[in-house]
């Protein structure tokens, strides 16, 4: 009788479930910009390499008989090997540092090839504004000491890079995972994941919310109406908006200039130098996109965590279809393509898990505008704010009517 063998499930070292993401504000002196830019570039560079290394191999493999998918990393890191000594310029990246860019490019190959993502893999851009690059995580290479972080590669010499108000572990024996310093435009940040210790929520104090169901109504004209009666607005960022409007507008007529010099001259725009003004004003566009979308973010985070530490028995969120409603051409356009609504699922999302709070996302054709939270009854609405029943009389506000119903659902 053959034996039959069972493959035991793969198991991680590290709890997925507790993994926490940090972003911490970066301050490096100008040496410092020129070597993180410069690791930006190289960066973006193998890992350009690697995708045009995987579609030169899989056009030889197409016409086949077996069955050829993609390079897996231990082959892209052989190939890489030879690459490397025939240019000396990637002595300049860590080694650790390109094995990220090939750990990158298998992983985005794997997840077009098993399915998750439609998208083949493309090239990476040097005229996005948003750039990064990975690095290894041992304690020895990546630690925080005194407000300063120590980097691969520019540590060596000895250098450590200023982040103050860091509210993240901060322990040698904490174990990061993930790391990686990106770049806006304007500022550079450092990203990683590390273990919380969740004891803090399981050992909560009783609320009053404890067995209730909570219902969200999250819209434009407020940002979330919950059905005990709490009422969440969006920040006021109109004075931000108009600048920001005005100062992409002062740009986008720098570049038409600098577009036509590089016609009458036959060259590319990126051979046209941007004038002292223009550069000035880039970095100022920058930095107010990047106010409003902290003063958001930072909204979104209070929020969400103030509902989650009501710890109630669950909440109920209308799964709204975001991007069909961005399609639509009405009245409110302007506020849905400034307003990231998606932050509000995510962030409450995690929040929940962590808390050990049921989350349910009603159907998106549920009708709760339409119904009566008294009696049942469907009734039209359309633009207004006040809810009336032609059957009970109910006269409520149509979001706080919603947001009843929703507290209500069973799917």
């Amino acid at each position: 009788m053959e034996e039959v063998i069972t493959r035991k499930p793969f198991q991680t070292a590290v709890d997925t479930s507790k993994l926490t993401g940090y972003k911490v504000k970066l301050y490096p002196t100008d040496d410092q910009k020129k070597f993180l830019n410069r690791q930006i570039e190289l960066f973006r560079y193998v890992y350009n390499w690697g995708i045009e290394t995987e579609q030169k191999v899989f056009e030889l493999h197409k016409n086949g008989e077996a069955a050829y998918n993609f390079l897996v990393y231990s082959e892209l890191e052989d190939l890489y090997i030879d690459f490397k000594k025939e240019h000396e310029f990637l002595n300049e990246i860590p080694n650790h540092t390109a094995r990220e860019a090939l750990r990158y490019v298998e992983k985005v190959y794997r997840e077009f090839f098993v399915g998750y993502s439609k998208v083949r893999p493309r090239f990476k851009s040097s005229k996005k504004t948003y750039k990064s690059f990975a690095f290894r995580n041992e304690n020895n290479a990546f630690y925080f000491k005194n407000g300063f972080v120590k980097i691969p590669g520019l540590c060596g010499r000895g250098d450590m890079i200023l982040c103050k108000n860091h509210h993240g572990p901060t322990d040698y024996n904490q174990r990061f995972y993930r790391p990686a310093i990106k770049f806006d435009g304007y500022n550079y940040w450092l990203c990683y994941s590390a273990e919380k210790d969740l004891s803090e929520f399981e050992n909560h104090e009783p609320t009053e919310y404890e067995n209730e169901s909570i219902g969200i109504d999250i819209g434009f004209r407020k940002l979330a109406q919950l059905s005990i009666g709490q009422v969440y607005y969006h920040p006021d960022v109109h004075v931000l908006r108009k600048r920001y409007n005005r100062q992409q507008s002062r740009l986008a007529k720098m570049r038409n200039t600098r577009l036509s010099k590089a016609r009458q001259a036959r060259s590319k725009l990126e051979d046209i130098p941007m004038s002292k003004n223009e550069i000035k004003l880039k970095e100022s566009f920058y930095k107010t996109r990047m106010r409003i979308q902290n003063i958001q973010k930072s909204n979104y985070h209070k929020i969400t965590t103030e509902i989650a530490n009501m710890y109630p028995k669950r909440i109920v969120m209308e799964n709204a279809n975001l991007r069909d409603m961005r399609r639509k051409k009405n009245k409110n356009r302007i506020s849905l393509e400034q307003t990231p609504l998606h932050y509000m699922r995510e962030f409450l999302t995690y929040k929940c898990e962590q808390r050990g709070i049921e989350l349910i996302f009603a159907d998106r054709w549920f009708p709760s505008t339409k119904t009566c939270s008294c009696c049942g009854t469907l009734n039209k609405v359309g633009r207004r704010k006040i809810y009336r029943c032609s059957a009970c009389g109910l006269v409520i506000d149509r979001d706080l009517n919603a947001a009843i119903n929703l507290s209500r659902y069973e799917g």
